[in-house]
């Protein structure tokens, strides 16, 4: 079970460093640096691809439209309050995926923008509980922080690119992740059942 120490101390591990005993000790700079770009990290990584252990789903809720937004689209939602990631906008009670813009309102309200009235939003919630993380995000949060903590505490640029470099290969696995627990494709109907539908 990870946690935000223990992520820590591997990305100091990384970086051929001491282990700490606490992220919120005072007295070592290496928890102090951990402090300062551990949270940073997290939510990156977070956002920056379709993790399927923080994947939800749910109806988006409409707000008006603000002016001169509706040149391309008739329909403006609140963005979901705790998504990290927006991954796709369905029309309510249909499968396929449909197009979507999200802006921010003049009066700072982020928004959802689509072409339908009723939608459905697929999105990585905003997880912060090291416990509930995934294996292969918290491995990608350990080489993101290793890459701020190379700069801070080792000042080797070199580090720095060799664990962003790690960060993107697990970003990739991530990616094949999802697709291998999601089936976004629709089932294909038997021959029988395709001439039976045209009796």
């Amino acid at each position: 079970m990870a946690s935000e120490t223990g992520i820590c101390n591997m990305s100091l591990r990384m970086l051929g460093l001491n282990a700490i005993s606490d992220i919120n000790e005072k007295k070592r700079q290496e928890a102090r640096d951990c402090k300062i770009y551990y949270s940073t990290s997290r939510d990156f990584v977070l956002g920056d691809a379709p993790w399927p252990f923080a994947t939800t789903m749910r109806e988006l809720s409409p707000s008006e439209m603000p002016e001169n937004f509706n040149a391309e689209f008739r329909y403006a939602f609140v963005y979901p309050v705790k998504a990290a990631r927006l991954n796709s906008l369905s029309k309510k009670g249909e499968y396929d995926t449909i197009h979507y813009d999200t802006v921010l309102s003049p009066d700072g309200v982020r928004l959802v923008l689509a072409d339908e009235q009723c939608v459905v939003a697929r999105y990585n919630l905003n997880i912060t509980d090291p416990s509930a993380f995934s294996a292969h995000f918290a491995l990608a949060v350990v080489y993101h922080l290793a890459s701020f903590l190379a700069v801070s505490l080792r000042g080797n640029q070199q580090m720095q690119q060799t664990n962003i470099q790690l960060y993107a290969g697990v970003r990739a696995l991530a990616f094949r992740q999802a697709q291998r627990e999601t089936n976004r494709e629709r089932a294909k109907k038997s021959n029988w059942i395709e001439a039976r539908t045209k009796l």
